[in-house]
């Protein structure tokens, strides 16, 4: 009987057995910080997932992508939505960002709070505003709903697999 792959091998396991799962869970309880943190370290991991299994599998687009890290400044580059949740998740694990010029320089700016109707962008964050995770951004007041940024995160991060492993199988 053959094992089944690793969640740390493929990405598309990854995402499956780790990055969804941590998502459905933090969307059960969405006010609880710890499972938001769960969720926002895996979407920022499964971009790692995505290019050294692309790279590997020899994906033209990242032959000459150094790193993972180059991957997502790349990525950020493109995305605003990405750049914010990959400085989220250096902030969150150095507690201070002080290298570059990041959206969020402090992990503290990430909170869990109950947002006012006007608070937050239209349509985004919870119907009637309840706690919810969500980060203020640097030099302003502006207020991001987490849970909306992951979600439109992975779907950049499943857009990215599929255009690489599309590449790989041609």
């Amino acid at each position: 009987m053959e094992d089944a792959p690793s969640p740390l091998s493929d990405p598309r396991v990854f995402l499956k057995v780790v990055v969804r799962p941590n998502i459905a869970e933090w969307g059960a309880s969405y006010s609880d910080l710890r499972l938001a943190l769960n969720a926002i370290h895996s979407v920022d991991a499964f971009s790692a997932h995505i290019f050294w299994w692309g790279k590997n599998g020899r994906a033209a687009s990242l032959s000459s992508t150094k790193d993972d890290t180059a991957f997502r400044a790349e990525l950020a580059s493109r995305s605003e939505d990405f750049r914010l949740l990959r400085d989220v998740a250096k902030a969150i694990k150095h507690v201070n960002l002080t290298r570059f010029t990041p959206l969020i320089a402090e992990a503290n700016q990430l909170s869990v709070s109950a947002v006012g109707y006007g608070d937050g962008a239209f349509g985004e964050g919870r119907f009637g505003g309840p706690p919810q995770v969500v980060v203020r951004s640097d030099g302003n007041d502006r207020i991001i709903f987490m849970e909306s940024l992951v979600e439109d995160c992975l779907g950049i991060l499943e857009a990215e697999l599929e255009k690489i492993t599309h590449e790989m199988e041609s």
